[in-house]
């Protein structure tokens, strides 16, 4: 649940510049960039792309399933 949300621009670290909300007092990346990334990156991060359609209703359709050993 967002209180309140502003946009903050950095530049120390790796990154150039990178944007960042404030979300009851934690700085976090947005939503909309953090699904990007795992989309980007979707055999790495297909469980978080789950979890975050799961907890805030992005329709998605994503599915994880762990590959059996068999």
């Amino acid at each position: 649940m967002r209180s309140q949300s502003s946009l903050i621009k950095s530049s120390s670290g790796p990154e150039d510049r990178f944007m960042a909300e404030e979300v009851e007092g934690y700085k976090v990346i947005p939503l909309e960039e953090a699904v990007e990334f795992c989309r980007r990156n979707v055999y790495s991060y297909e469980p978080a792309l789950e979890m975050l359609d799961e907890m805030y209703g992005l329709g998605l359709e994503v599915k994880y399933r762990e590959a059996s050993g068999e």
